[in-house]
Parts: C-alpha cells; sequence; structure tokens
C-alpha cells in the first residue's frame, strides 16, 4: 500500500510539473519566440577578418585586440545592423566559448533534464515581452551579432532570442531576487570626456560565472 501511495504521489508531482511547463510555454508566448527585428532599412556588408597575429584581428577600421592587462579590447563602427555583424565576425571565437561556459554553469546548477525543459520554458514565458522594451536599433544589432553564434543551443532558443535573453540575464536576475550587491563594471563620461559632451555609458558582459568565463570577456 506504501508503495502505490508513493508511486500515486511521484506521478501526480511529475503531472503537476509537465501542466505547469506546458502552460508557461504555451501562454501568450509565440509571438515573441517568432520575433525577428526588421532589418531592412541598413546595408550590410558581411565582415571578412584578417588575423594579424594571435591576439589582434582587423576588418576595416573594425578590430579586436588583447592589451597589456590581457583584456580583450573591441572598437566597430557603422549602423546598427553593421556592428552587429562586425561584432559577431570579429568576437565569434570568443563569443561561442562564452557561451558554452555559460550554458556548461547553468547545466551544473541544474542537471535534471527535466528541470532545464522546466526551467527554458518558464524563462521563455517570463521574457515573452522583453523584446517590446528594447530599441530596434539594439534589436538590429542584436541579429547580426546572432548571426555568428552557434547552434548548438538552438534547443534553448534561436539564435537571436538567445543572444536577447543573454544581454538581459544579469538584469533579469537582479528583477527576480530585488538584488543589487554584485554587477558588471560599467563607465559613464560625460562634457570634455566625450568628443560631443554627450553623456556616453558603457557596461561590460562580465558578472561572474566563474574564471573560464572571466577570461574571455572583451
Amino acid at each position: 500500500m506504501k508503495k502505490t501511495n508513493t508511486f500515486h504521489s511521484a506521478y501526480r508531482r511529475a503531472l503537476f510539473y509537465l501542466t505547469f511547463c506546458l502552460f508557461f510555454t504555451s501562454c501568450g508566448i509565440s509571438k515573441s519566440i517568432k520575433h525577428i527585428p526588421d532589418v531592412k532599412q541598413y546595408s550590410v556588408e558581411v565582415p571578412v577578418v584578417t588575423r594579424i597575429n594571435d591576439s589582434t584581428f582587423s576588418y576595416n577600421q573594425n578590430y579586436l585586440t588583447k592589451n597589456k592587462q590581457q583584456l580583450w579590447e573591441l572598437y566597430i563602427k557603422g549602423n546598427p545592423l553593421q556592428l552587429g555583424y562586425n561584432n559577431g565576425a570579429l568576437t565569434q571565437s570568443l563569443m561561442q566559448q562564452q557561451e558554452g561556459v555559460f550554458f556548461s554553469k547553468v547545466e551544473g546548477f541544474v542537471p535534471s533534464k527535466f528541470r532545464q525543459r522546466l526551467l527554458r520554458g518558464f524563462l521563455k514565458w517570463y521574457n515573452r515581452k522583453m523584446y517590446l522594451n528594447v530599441r530596434e536599433d539594439y534589436q538590429a544589432e542584436l541579429y547580426g551579432l546572432s548571426q555568428y553564434s552557434s547552434s548548438q543551443y538552438d534547443f534553448i532558443a534561436p539564435n537571436y532570442l538567445r543572444n536577447l535573453y543573454l544581454h538581459g540575464a544579469h538584469d533579469i536576475g537582479h528583477a527576480m531576487q530585488d538584488l543589487a550587491m554584485v554587477g558588471c563594471t560599467s563607465l559613464a563620461v560625460w562634457n570634455e570626456n566625450t568628443e560631443d559632451g554627450d553623456l556616453l555609458i558603457g557596461r561590460n558582459f562580465d558578472f561572474y560565472v566563474g574564471d573560464d568565463f572571466a577570461k574571455i570577456n572583451w
């Protein structure tokens, strides 16, 4: 009798989790999953990267190089879509390594395949309105960048949508925890410190996810 009750209890929990997962993955997310930014207004040239040495790569006036502090520096220019393409072409190897380290950490935190599916379903629902709150030029840039992402993680989300999730991951984490105890390194300059005197803000995607992740920030 005890074994039967235990089986029924486990079955009910599994059924509940499955229903919960299906609810979140089907309730109002189809539009966000299929969303692709309109990039027809932008002209784009597919970059052909020149490898100068092991730590310097360039394409026209765009470049990626490792400085004396062993930190990667990236300089890119162009319209929003071209910025994404230039970024992706120059940093493809680093970006794919970083994505691999990030998702391996997530897998370490949540080893259960069933719970991973549940988590993916929840995130798709939780992030369903994210694209409505991201400027169109930023979306175009992310779309260009996403063309250089690995297809290895398409089971999590398509390249563009996955890049959108990743760039909002830290802020989303704080929103869910209601904490601001850690953060990415950031910079703000204005007045005589910028070319036109306007405010310029930059932030690295470098919150700590282990030493391997930290080594490939740019």
